[in-house]
């Protein structure tokens, strides 16, 4: 996970790790904290993809934190296998961990998902974890299609 706060970019991974550069920012963390946005790919990608859009974020005084679904970057699980009942609770992890930082406005988290992330995402929304707004870009909502459903 990479977090991205408007004064700094932190890391749970090793400083020799670290893909992400620092990121600065004039603004001071207020007494609530930042907003955070979590962000969730989509099937066969990785965290880093999002790494741009976590610096643009920052930016603007949104915290960021680019998350590894199950089985895919360096998280663990079956390699390239999108099953949301592993990646609902990567996101519940991600609110957990976000929680824990003193500089996050925890009463302010969402989460932003792309394709297979944007599914999981409203499902976590769906199960009441703590999201504030979320966003979806082309959500797939439906990850099988009954043929009994198909018309022909």
């Amino acid at each position: 996970m990479f977090y991205f706060l408007p004064d700094t970019v932190r890391s749970d991974q090793s400083a020799d790790n670290a893909a992400a550069s620092s990121v600065s920012s004039s603004s001071s963390v207020s007494s609530t904290g930042f907003p955070a946005v979590i962000l969730c790919h989509a099937a066969i990608d990785y965290k880093e993809y999002f790494f741009d859009f976590a610096r643009f974020l920052a930016k603007s005084v949104y915290a960021a934190l680019a998350i590894d679904m199950h089985g895919h970057g360096e998280s663990g699980g079956e390699k390239y296998h999108v099953k949301m009942a592993e990646w609902v609770p990567d996101i519940k992890a991600a609110i957990e961990a976000l929680c824990s930082h003193d500089d996050i406005n925890s009463s302010r988290i969402d989460a932003f998902g792309f394709s297979s992330g944007g599914t999981a995402v409203l499902e976590a929304a769906a199960q009441k974890f703590r999201i504030k707004a979320l966003v979806t870009l082309d959500a797939t909502v439906r990850n099988v299609i009954n043929p009994l459903d198909v018309v022909f």
